[in-house]
């Protein structure tokens, strides 16, 4: 299981920082000048007076952090004759720590050919490839210099970091492995090989090393951190909620985590939470514009309208070139019936957005709202522009158009539509139902909502649809058994008027005036009242 994009960069970042100096033991500063007189020493010549008194004052300026000075005169005691690894090592040392890695390069080339090398050697040699972005060369001499020290856990601990930033996963989770056996409670090395092993899928090993980490360092910020997203991954979101409070108790401004805290609790529905922590996070990045947008539809969310205008009013003065504040905005003067201001919002978005078919079709709801149904047709026609292959958006043309009495172009809405997608079922029914309702091409009308009903069995709408055809052709048996299963499934008004109609067709009054009752029940329709009226007094004719 690999871990998220948000761990993978927090754990990055954190092993790609520079560890602090973990130095090996070598020479104390004190035994320097004595070191630098060793079996090593070359035997061509004494050292000079002048020679001792160089390395004197090498090791001296080296102890004081000058670097540039403690190179001259190591190399001058190393030309007078005091020629041993120590001197050696000191001079590139030195050369090094004063930025000249060419030449500290070449020196620990030179020393590592002319004598059995420290891993301090080899260490900084790697740590020059590094710096040059040489990995290859850094990994083996870092490699050298474990192997060289045996026990040198410095140079283990660098070779490990090196070979996770190169993402050798496997070398370096065994080096971190090494190391971490060793300095059970080193964080930093414990932090490392969590990160191997989750870029390696191992999140239950990796877990279990956080719990170390946690268990050596209770305040460590990142393994609460990457624990709470390890609980999160796994849908344990009680323990992420607990990792993160803990987290932010140590730091409550920490941004990434107010955030992805919030995140979490917007997936447990608890949105007064959310909203909570996303207004401390608005605090303190109030040029935010990702998290601010997120309030603001969180507050309408739960119904505070007045405060998400706020919100989205302000970023559109902060962001003036963004459409979405304006079509948030739109959206809340919908909910507050303010249509013409809704109006105002939406076009002032699409200026922002262009070409963009949800906010035409947000329009177009709500020209239908203020009973504009012809601007309704013509904001679902600018949509269906943009977008010709939503079916969703010629649906809604299709209906608004056949009910502003544009048959034909509804015809040839619903038709494209199921080009588009043929088993679309409220298509088949709509365009079936219109055809019924005009009284022709019902055969045609009979195939599409008979299509519809091989889908949707027990649909209602669908059953009344085939049984109101069958009654325009005639087929008043056909039409009374649909349309009398639809009324046992659905108790809808049409539904009942339609019933009521077949059985005054076939002679049953005062049944139908039974149905024509229910179904004003439901609507108080004129029309319903009237054909209830024309009843005969009596079922006897």
């Amino acid at each position: 299981m690999k871990i998220a994009p948000l761990l993978v960069v927090a754990l990055t970042l954190a092993a790609c920082t520079a560890a602090p100096p973990r130095r090996s033991a070598g020479p104390a500063p004190k035994d320097r000048i004595s070191a630098a007189v060793d079996p090593l020493t070359k035997k061509s010549a004494a050292p000079t007076a002048e020679a001792r008194m160089a390395w004197s004052r090498a090791v001296y300026a080296f102890e004081l952090g000058d670097y540039g000075p403690a190179s001259e005169h190591a190399a001058a005691a190393i030309e007078g004759g005091l020629d041993s690894l120590e001197t050696r090592l000191l001079h590139a040392e030195s050369l090094a720590y004063a930025g000249q890695l060419s030449q500290a390069e070449s020196a620990l080339r030179h020393l590592v050919r002319q004598y059995p090398a420290p891993p301090s050697a080899f260490f900084l040699l790697g740590k020059i490839y590094l710096i040059w972005g040489d990995h290859e060369k850094a990994e083996h001499a870092m490699t050298r210099a474990f192997n060289a020290g045996g026990s040198d856990d410095e140079a283990l601990y660098q070779l490990g970091s090196l070979q996770l930033r190169q993402g050798s996963i496997p070398r370096a989770i065994e080096s971190f492995r090494q190391y971490v056996d060793r300095h059970p409670e080193d964080a930093e090395g414990l932090t490392r090989y969590a990160v191997a092993l989750l870029d390696a899928g191992h999140t239950a090993d990796a877990e279990a090393v956080l719990r170390q980490l946690l268990m050596a360092d209770p305040r460590n910020r990142l393994g609460l951190f990457t624990l709470a997203l390890i609980s999160e991954q796994r849908g344990e979101a009680d323990r992420a909620s607990e990792f993160y409070d803990r987290f932010l108790e140590l730091d409550p401004d920490n941004t990434e985590v107010l955030s992805q805290r919030a995140t979490l609790a917007e997936s447990r529905k608890e949105l007064d939470t959310a909203i909570r922590l996303r207004e401390r996070l608005a605090r303190q990045t109030p040029a935010g514009l990702q998290n601010r947008y997120r309030l603001g539809q969180l507050l309408v969310d739960v119904g505070r309208d007045d405060d998400a205008a706020n919100i989205f009013q302000a970023l559109a003065a902060d962001f003036p070139e963004l459409g979405q504040p304006y079509v948030q905005l739109g959206y809340i003067e919908i909910r507050r019936h303010h249509h013409a201001e809704a109006i105002r919002m939406l076009q002032e978005a699409a200026k922002r957005l262009k070409d963009n078919a949800e906010i035409f079709s947000l329009i177009g709801f709500t020209r239908l709202a203020m009973k504009d149904d012809t601007a309704a047709v013509a904001a679902f026609k600018e949509a269906r522009r943009i977008d010709p292959r939503n079916v969703n958006i010629l649906f809604t043309l299709g209906e608004v158009q056949q009910k502003i009495g544009d048959f034909d172009g509804a015809v040839r809405t619903f038709h494209a539509l199921l080009t588009i997608e043929p088993t679309h079922t409220e298509a088949l029914n709509f365009l079936g139902y219109m055809y019924a309702e005009r009284g022709v091409r019902l055969v045609e009308a009979e195939r599409l909502v008979k299509k519809a009903l091989e889908r949707e069995p027990a649909n209602a709408y669908y059953l009344d649809s085939l049984g109101w055809i069958y009654f325009k052709k005639g087929k008043l048996k056909l039409a009374l058994e649909y349309i009398d299963r639809a009324s046992r499934i659905l108790t809808d008004p049409v539904i009942f008027e339609h019933l009521a109609d077949v059985l005054v067709a076939l002679g049953s009054i005062d049944e139908a005036r039974g149905y024509y009752e229910r179904s004003l029940e439901k609507s108080m329709s004129d029309a319903v009242r009237n054909k209830l009226l024309q009843l005969p007094a009596s079922a006897n004719r």
